[in-house]
């Protein structure tokens, strides 16, 4: 926080830490937040943070157990999940170009699913 305390605070016998202005300008930026917050506030936001971490520790491990080539496809499952929930529930524009780039997508990952199923059905013959 590196800021000038006008000079009139000054004269008045403000320090940085009993001016107004500057308390305002610290509240404003979040400062002290964590420190002036409730303890279940406390609580919480200790808590986001391990909450946060607990599927990204559990994701690896699960990741390592599937192949490349499905971990690789179901990366698409997610943005298509928030693609659909975007156009159906929250009605966000969906004109002919995005229509065209969706689909170009989906066909490409169709035809890779369709070759690795037909080079495991090929190796199993």
């Amino acid at each position: 926080m590196n800021f000038r305390m006008p000079l009139y605070h000054a004269a008045a016998g403000f320090t940085r830490r009993t001016d107004p202005v500057a308390q305002k300008r610290k509240a404003s930026r979040g400062a002290d937040v964590f420190v002036n917050a409730s303890l279940s506030a406390e609580a919480l936001l200790m808590l986001a943070g391990l909450i946060t971490a607990i599927p990204l520790l559990l994701f690896a491990p699960g990741a390592r157990r599937i192949p490349p080539s499905m971990f690789g496809l179901i990366q698409y499952v997610v943005p298509t999940l928030q693609f659909l929930i975007g156009v159906v529930i929250h009605r966000e524009p969906f004109g002919q170009v995005q229509l065209i780039g969706f689909g170009a997508i989906w066909i490409a990952l169709a035809v890779y699913a369709l070759e690795r199923l037909w080079r495991a059905k090929v190796r199993r013959a």
